[in-house]
This record gives C-alpha cells, sequence and structure tokens, in this order.
C-alpha cells in the first residue's frame, strides 16, 4: 500500500518469503533486513519512518530484543510500532507491549498473523501523528550520534567479515 513502509529482520531466507508472501495477499510489501545492524543502518537513512517493525528474537550481531531496546531508547524510533515473531520465547527483557508471536508451521496461520499486525500497525499509527518524518532537531541528538558510530563501526565489521569469507 502507498505510503506503508514494514520492516523485517529476518536472517532465515525461507521465513523471510513467506511472511512477505503472506504480506503481499494483503497487497503489502516488505523490505526484509539480515541482522539488526543493517536495519538501524536503515532507520537512520530515511526521510520517513516505517510503519511497522518485526523482528526474529534469533539474529546475528545483535539479537532482536537487544535491537527492541535500542529502537525504544531512542526518541527517533520509539513510536514506530515494532513486533516480534520468533520460535524463540521472548523471556528477559520482553515487556508485553509489543506484539510478540510464535512461528506458525501452517501458512493459514502466518496470514492471522499479518492480519493482527497490519491491525496494529494502524492502530499505533491513529495514536500518533500521521506524518513520520524525523524532526530535524533529533538528527544531531548526542544518543542519535553515539548510535550511528557503533552502527558505522558494526557495518565495517560485517564487511570485514563478508570479505574475508570469500
Amino acid at each position: 500500500m502507498a505510503g506503508t513502509k514494514i520492516y523485517y529482520v529476518e536472517d532465515d531466507r525461507d521465513d523471510a518469503e513467506i511472511v512477505a508472501e503472506a504480506f503481499a495477499g494483503h497487497g503489502y510489501e516488505i523490505h526484509v533486513f539480515n541482522n539488526p545492524v543493517e536495519l538501524f543502518h536503515q532507520l537512520h537513512l530515511d526521510e520517513f519512518l516505517p510503519t511497522l517493525i518485526i523482528l526474529d528474537i534469533n539474529l546475528p550481531l545483535m539479537n532482536g530484543l537487544e535491537a527492541l531496546q535500542l529502537l525504544k531508547a531512542e526518541p527517533k524510533f520509539s513510536r514506530i510500532p515494532v513486533s516480534l515473531l520468533s520460535t524463540s520465547e521472548p523471556g528477559v527483557g520482553f515487556d508485553g507491549k509489543d506484539l510478540y508471536f510464535l512461528k506458525p508451521t501452517q501458512y493459514h496461520d502466518y496470514e492471522k498473523i499479518v492480519t493482527r499486525l497490519l491491525e496494529h500497525s494502524k492502530r499505533a499509527a491513529s495514536a500518533v501523528s500521521q506524518v513520520r518524518r524525523v524532526p530535524d532537531d533529533l538528527k544531531d541528538h548526542p544518543n542519535i550520534m553515539r548510535l550511528k558510530a557503533k552502527l558505522k563501526e558494526d557495518l565495517a565489521r560485517l564487511r570485514d567479515t563478508k570479505d574475508s569469507r570469500s
């Protein structure tokens, strides 16, 4: 749908394809990231923030709960609705304010989850301003500057790791 950006952080390609198909069945396209570092890099580049972020828990470089904590700690990202979709229970660090779904084994159950995720996103969007532009005064916020520096380091380390595997 126009004006809707949905980000999904998932390192398992098969799971990512299933979720993408389920969203496509509702008329939505999602952007998949392999790890939270790639997500944060994109978020810092975005002029308009996504309407929903979905995180797996078991991820490389940083787990989904750590990514959730960073998202909620940064004023720039704290109002983005976030949901967890994983084979793991959220456990410690999950306050229950965000939606959590256990990955199902049947495709039709994914469709039900997508319906709930879209409802969650719409409710959250109506609770905050419809304009999701990053305020200019937050772009140079000290916490964001530190996070950007950390993300640059992590991306460089990720590139070095990929290069050494080639």
